[in-house]
């Protein structure tokens, strides 16, 4: 179960970004739209970052709380900016729900002589809410402030989840510190020979206001815990889920979806739990609180929620357990609280379990239920995809764990759909009243699923393929969106009535069908890169690529070598291989655009540019360069004498 086993960390602190949201806004990728409106930080870099986090506590492998005295406790968690920060960034403009975090690593200052380092497998924002505060006026949508939001970001919360990757050979096998021992003792190690650790992070609280003096920075809990085998997800959980109870809402015709709970009813997230059973013999139940509550004030306490029993459902007697939500389950336990089971509890795992409140003005008594037993995880969310035929890149295979209470299970109608995101779509990210369109009629039938039987440990695999050009929604706007969906029983949902749970959806851009051009004009290459001199202020500040003498300066120097006198152990970046075999070895754009996607350096940021679009630019880079000789670089002037 990941981050959930022990032993496991809890980390706490602030992050920081600065996404511009230039790119939100559909109308921004109309050609005629000449005067963008500014929205958030249009001049901001996307950059993502830990600010001041520590590990705060930890359980040990039996899991109890370790008091003190490991070297570990207190220690400070940062990044390695070898070559800069993270990037976040949004799959599409009607898909802001799933950014990634591009090129994200970790590093644990043990002490002053040890520290670990590891890249994390790029994650995916999942269980993205807007109310994780409660209200200070209302629910009703005349006085909630959007989602009941003083500046929109600061009443969100959501999940990040992956691995971080360790080389082997840089932890020790005695580092000092018991609890990392215990970590690398129990941790999967990959074909590459890696430690894997798992990495859950919830952020809440962001401030986008500029006058507040946290501006651009939010909440972050982390936990650390072991990987323990192969089969274990990465970005998502083996596990049941205990739904949050609804706000209530007028159903009177006419006055659908209309929110009448009062003020002081905190809107609440499900919780996933699971009962595990320990390599001591002890057994547990196991819940993740912390994306689930709702709090005072943005990034603050927890909100009251009275006396909490976890109990069996319809059998409530014995209790599972009492607890509290407070800031001691939330900033040292990481919201994940651990309850020991009888045996007979243990044997009966397989019934529903709730939690209710003796609190007689909050919405309950029930304020999280199971409702099923059944459990479809994505743990891939975020999908990009070619048109073209044959390209490798047009088919792509995503894993699906299929659960039932909290077990591998094979359901035989298990099915999978595919929704172009049109007008109306729920779950999409941008409000259809204002009037956007989505996907265009020639989406359809682009891009097709199958979905095989869950194997003996629970894992299902959709297959994407895309079978035709899906086309542009707008010349600026490549490609369409559709949402993958995988279900059981004999009706699909219906996306346009409620959206698809997150944690088992799958989003998937395809681009348009583009022919790679090995000796385009300026003015193709241009039109390619218009888009992103409209919709980036920040890099058309620092390199303006509609100006054609700017993009040849930028081109074709400098050569990807370091300058003389430069140290014998300072390796110059490899050339970049065209498939014709030519090779690109200087230029700063080009070395920009060959960076992986999992480098931070990446351009453009938001890796929405096709691969044949991205060769297009790369073959008139390579003509350009070819034009015009390359200057070696000079030798300082020696002393003037005279």
């Amino acid at each position: 179960m990941s981050y959930m086993d022990l032993p496991r960390l809890t980390l706490l602190g602030r992050f920081f970004t600065d996404p511009s949201t230039v790119d939100n806004d559909p109308a921004h990728y109309e050609v005629d739209c000449e005067r963008r409106s500014p929205w958030q930080m249009p001049n901001g870099q996307h950059r993502f970052y830990f600010k001041d986090v520590t590990i705060q506590a930890a359980l040990d492998p039996n899991g109890n709380l370790v008091a003190g005295g490991d070297p570990l406790l207190g220690a400070a968690v940062s990044h390695d900016m070898k070559y800069g920060p993270a990037r976040i960034v949004d799959l599409d403009v009607y898909q802001q729900g799933v950014p990634g975090l591009w090129g994200l690593n970790l590093r644990i200052q043990v002490s002053d002589t040890l520290s670990l380092t590891g890249d994390v497998d790029t994650p995916f924002l999942n269980s993205l809410r807007f109310t994780r505060v409660l209200p200070t006026r209302g629910w009703a949508s005349w006085d909630e402030y959007g989602s009941s939001s003083f500046g929109g970001d600061s009443y969100a919360c959501g999940v990040y989840q992956s691995v971080i990757r360790i080389p082997r050979n840089t932890w020790p096998n005695a580092s000092g510190s018991d609890l990392l021992d215990a970590l690398r003792n129990v941790s999967f190690i990959d074909p590459d020979g890696s430690i894997m650790l798992s990495l859950r992070m919830v952020l809440d609280g962001y401030q986008n206001v500029e006058t507040d003096t946290t501006f651009k920075t939010g909440r972050m809990l982390a936990t650390i815990g072991p990987v323990l085998d192969s089969n274990e997800p990465l970005r998502s959980l083996r596990c049941r889920w205990l739904r949050n109870r609804p706000l209530l809402q007028n159903t009177a015709e006419g006055k659908a979806n209309k929110i009448t709970s009062p003020w002081y009813w905190p809107d609440f997230y499900a919780a996933p739990f699971y009962f595990a059973q320990r390599p001591n013999g002890s057994k547990a139940i196991v819940i993740d609180m912390a994306n689930a509550i709702a709090t005072q004030t943005a990034a603050g306490s927890p909100v009251d929620l009275g006396n909490l029993t976890l109990q069996f459902d319809p059998y409530a007697d014995p209790a599972l357990g009492q607890f509290q939500v407070n800031d001691d389950l939330y900033g040292t336990l990481g919201g994940v609280m651990e309850i020991s089971v009888s045996d007979d509890q243990w044997d009966a795992r397989h019934t529903p379990v709730q939690i209710v409140t003796d609190a007689n003005d909050l919405g309950g008594p029930v304020l999280w239920k199971e409702n099923s037993p059944l459990t479809i995880a994505a743990d891939l969310r975020s999908v990009m995809m070619t048109s073209e035929p044959g390209s490798p890149h047009s088919r792509v295979a995503c894993r699906v764990w299929v659960g039932m209470w909290g077990e591998p299970h094979a359901p035989a109608d298990l099915k999978v759909k595919v929704v172009p995101v049109v007008n109306g779509i729920q779950g999409a990210t941008v409000p259809w009243v204002a009037g956007y369109q989505g996907d265009t009629p020639q989406a359809k039938g682009a891009l097709k699923a199958n979905i095989s039987q869950p194997d003996r440990q629970g894992w299902a695999t959709v297959i994407l393929k895309a079978v035709k050009d899906p086309g542009y929604r707008t010349p600026y706007l490549d490609g369409q969106l559709y949402f993958i969906v995988v279900y059981t029983g004999e009706t699909p949902p219906n996306l346009k009535q409620a959206p698809a749970p997150q944690e088992s959806q799958i989003s998937c851009v395809v681009w348009s069908r583009f022919q790679v051009n090995r000796d385009p004009e300026w003015k193709e290459v241009a039109a390619i890169l218009e888009p992103y001199v409209k919709l980036f202020p920040y890099m058309t500040g620092l390199i303006d690529l509609s100006d054609a003498h700017t993009f040849q300066i930028f081109g074709t120097n400098p050569p990807w070598q370091p300058p003389p006198p430069s140290p014998p152990q300072l390796v110059p970046p490899t050339p970049y291989t065209l498939p014709d075999g030519k090779q690109i070895a200087r230029g700063a754009i080009p070395f920009y655009m060959t960076r992986p996607l999992t480098d931070p350096r990446y351009m453009p940021i938001s890796r929405d540019l096709s691969p044949n679009k991205m060769l297009t630019v790369l073959y008139f880079l390579f003509n350009l360069q070819q034009e015009i000789p390359v200057v070696p670089p000079q030798p300082p002037p020696g002393p003037i004498t005279g």
